[in-house]
């Protein structure tokens, strides 16, 4: 529940200066080599259990 005294600006300025999405996350980039190792260890335990062609 929102405080009684607080006051939104609920202006479409306002949304555009909060939703303006200039800025580029790319922590996350840290995590690429071990993904990349586990989804190669998995593709290789579907190749193993997989019929053969």
């Amino acid at each position: 529940m929102d405080h009684p005294k607080r006051q939104r600006d609920a202006g479409e300025a306002r949304f555009r200066q909060l939703d303006s999405n200039t800025d580029i996350e790319r922590s996350i980039r840290r995590f690429d080599a071990a993904v990349d190792t586990s989804l190669k260890r998995i593709r290789g335990f579907i190749a193993e259990g997989a019929p053969p062609r």
